[in-house]
């Protein structure tokens, strides 16, 4: 499972305390991908909450209950500077006093094995963090502005989540020496974004990307 989590930017929002602001999650997104024996992928479903339409505390429990839901089915949690995205999930648990196993701080202290962090795989000694975020936008592309369908904070976590499960495929094929995860996850990311075209039309640049164009072609 991929996981975005989307900060509420400064200067939106309700304010608390005589007007100082306290930190919020705008979004949260997640790409659920199995990865069978063979390296094929198969099985995508992108799921998002923004806290406009659901509110915080349904937004963190939901998240709370997925990672848990990863824990028990051995699954592997696949981040872009996840760290931060773990430590916002498990403020937000903590301001609604949402107490739960296998939630946002079992992964940040106990579940380190099985946390995949795409830009330390990239560069271990994080001495070029810009250039791999910029591997990720190359691939799947950069976030245009274009037309949104929803929230806003909440399309650009589902692009971002996108281009980090997009990275992750690469990481994985040149783990095996075999481009199938690759190949296979492309074509299952490109039906997933065709099938949701009229709901989030800003993932349909991706389709226009130099990889999705070569690997996935699709009739437009």
């Amino acid at each position: 499972m991929a996981l975005r989590v989307e900060p509420e930017r400064p200067g939106i929002g309700p304010t608390h305390d005589g007007g100082r602001r306290h930190p919020t999650i705008a979004a949260v997104a997640m790409l659920d991908v199995t990865v069978e024996a063979s390296g094929a992928c198969r099985l995508m479903a992108l799921h998002g909450l923004h806290r406009e339409t659901a509110g915080e505390y349904a937004l963190v429990a939901a998240s709370e209950r997925c990672l848990a839901g990863l824990q028990r089915s051995d699954g592997r949690l696949v981040t872009a500077g996840g760290r931060l995205d773990l430590t916002l999930l498990r403020l937000g648990a903590l301001r609604h006093r949402h107490f739960r196993p296998g939630g946002a701080a079992s992964w940040l202290k106990d579940l380190r094995d099985a946390h995949d962090d795409v830009i330390e795989m990239l560069d271990p000694f994080t001495a070029a963090k810009r250039e791999t975020r910029r591997f990720a936008e190359m691939v799947a592309g950069r976030w245009s502005g274009a037309a949104v369908a929803g929230p806003r904070p909440l399309a650009q976590a589902q692009l971002a989540v996108v281009r980090t499960a997009v990275t992750y495929l690469h990481l994985l094929a040149e783990q095996r020496s075999d481009p199938t995860p690759l190949v296979t996850g492309v074509g299952a990311l490109a039906e997933l974004i065709l099938e949701r075209a009229a709901i989030a039309p800003h993932l349909a640049p991706v389709l226009e990307s130099a990889l999705f164009t070569a690997l996935a072609p699709h009739p437009f």
